[in-house]
């Protein structure tokens, strides 16, 4: 049976040490909070958000393309 490691470990060298602990803690609720305020601007301006999106689609696909 496979062993699945827990957030406070490491595959390989078993648990982490308290100050990588401490960063994967604050980068998580970094994350968590970018997500949220994401989420707020989304739902505050939806049109702008998805002609953003279709913006940077056209130019991505324009910038990938090989006949620019």
């Amino acid at each position: 049976m496979e062993h699945e490691a827990r957030p406070e470990e490491s595959r390989h060298n078993g648990p982490l040490p308290n100050e990588l602990q401490v960063q994967l803690s604050r980068f998580r609720e970094g994350l968590a909070e970018m997500d949220q305020r994401t989420r707020t601007v989304v739902r505050e301006h939806p049109i702008a958000c998805v002609l953003g999106a279709v913006a940077l689609g056209y130019l991505a696909g324009r910038l990938f393309t090989k006949r620019w």
